[in-house]
């Protein structure tokens, strides 16, 4: 798979999307642009849409499970220091993108380019106002460079760590108009 953030093991071989993959489902177009820019390991902890595990896997993303949230954007913002290199984490909605602010805030503190990719909600589904539906830009806004939210797999490519506004932490929820999030 990979050894040190970012860089290929070699013994892994080459590993890609399928190009029809990259246009039916959000996650992989997700895991194309991260391996387009370079990024080779995520970490995180998911909530139960395992979709993203999924499409890190076939394109041959080393994912590395950790206890928190906070402990995910904690890895990644040292990982990102040291490797001089864009860390990404993946973490669910609600709750779980609340659990990274402190971290996040250490992340802005420290110049870290560290991405942060979390589940959401269909936009339909917003005015539900459900306990994992928090507001996530809202609490991700003050602590990061940036903040978005991206509705369709096309516009995800866009964004990269590498061409956010300054160093820092960034963060985007990867949602789709149907009524699963994703």
């Amino acid at each position: 798979m990979s050894g040190a953030l970012g860089h290929p093991d070699p013994a892994a071989g080459e590993r890609a999307i399928p190009p029809d993959a990259a246009t039916s489902d959000p996650w992989a177009v997700v895991a194309r642009t991260l391996l387009e820019h370079g990024v080779r390991q995520v970490l995180g902890l998911p909530d139960d849409d395992m979709a993203s595990l999924a499409a890190f896997r076939a394109a041959g993303i080393d994912f590395v499970w950790m206890s928190s949230q906070r402990t995910a954007v904690s890895a990644a913002a040292g990982q990102a220091i040291a490797s001089r290199r864009p860390a990404v984490v993946v973490v669910g909605r609600g709750p779980g993108v609340a659990a990274t602010v402190p971290s996040l805030l250490e992340a802005l503190a420290a110049h870290a380019p560290v991405l942060v990719l979390a589940s959401g909600t269909a936009s339909a589904r917003l005015r539900d106002r459900a306990f994992q539906d928090a507001p996530t830009l809202a609490l991700a806004a003050p602590v990061t460079v940036w903040a978005e939210r991206v509705e369709t797999g096309r516009r995800f490519p866009g964004r990269s760590p590498r061409r956010s506004p300054g160093p820092g932490p960034c963060r985007a929820d990867r949602c789709c108009s149907r009524s699963r999030t994703v």
